[in-house]
């Protein structure tokens, strides 16, 4: 439990440093970070993201538990 905790932290801690300043990210900005298909993170049904009025946006801790997971 502590362990996974310390993940996280850290995960969430690099995120921060990538996009400082933001709770919400892009899906974009999301998937760049993870060098992934924006695509291919909607279709997984396990990754948080949000549809907020035409864009689709991440939560930085959302984002980082799921990268822990």
């Amino acid at each position: 439990e502590n362990m996974d905790n310390t993940v996280l932290e850290l995960q969430l801690a690099e995120l921060k440093a990538a996009f400082p300043g933001k709770v919400m990210i892009p899906l974009m900005h999301a998937a760049r970070f993870l060098r992934m298909d924006p695509r291919t993170l909607m279709a997984d049904h396990t990754f948080p993201i949000k549809h907020m009025g035409r864009l689709w946006n991440v939560n930085l801790v959302a984002l980082a538990k799921w990268m822990v997971r």
